[in-house]
């Protein structure tokens, strides 16, 4: 087996697993007061936590966004199995590049389906409403009392 279809086997297979461990990682409490590096502060001040909001942004979107970056990661080690299997066509090299892109697909399907769900906790953020827009051209009409130095 040449060593081109070693390489991007094993380079598949590195990269599923990166888009696995990202997908996981996504799925850790963000919170700042869970994290291990605080715990000898929490050790010395006893205080209750302070509660953030669970649809806080970088809170609620955190397992999405590793979610999408899993799948990107997935997506390119579908595409290079699938470029060797174009190039090389005997049986043991086909077997092999097929199990690893067969891998990378199955992984692929839950990462893209968790970056594509919604928010599970809290509504939707606001959408502010856009702003009336002046017609081009047209001179803006100043502000009542401001800028007017003569009256009336």
């Amino acid at each position: 087996m040449p060593f081109e279809v070693t390489f991007a086997a094993v380079y598949a297979l590195l990269l599923t697993a990166g888009a696995v461990g990202l997908h996981r990682l996504g799925r850790r409490d963000p919170s700042a007061w869970s994290s291990r590096m605080l715990a000898g502060y929490r050790a010395q001040h006893p205080d209750p936590v302070p509660a953030a909001p669970p649809d806080a942004f970088p809170h609620r979107d955190s397992g999405r966004l590793h979610s999408a970056v899993g799948a990107v990661a997935c997506l390119a080690a579908l595409l290079v199995t699938s470029a060797q299997i174009v190039r090389h066509h005997r049986p043991a090299e086909v077997i092999v590049l097929g199990v690893c892109a067969a891998a990378s697909g199955a992984v692929l399907r839950p990462l893209v389906r968790a970056a594509r769900s919604r928010a599970a906790v809290g509504p939707p953020p606001a959408v502010l409403p856009p702003e009336p827009r002046m017609p081009s051209g047209s001179p803006r009409a100043p502000s009542p009392g401001v800028g007017n130095d003569h009256p009336g």
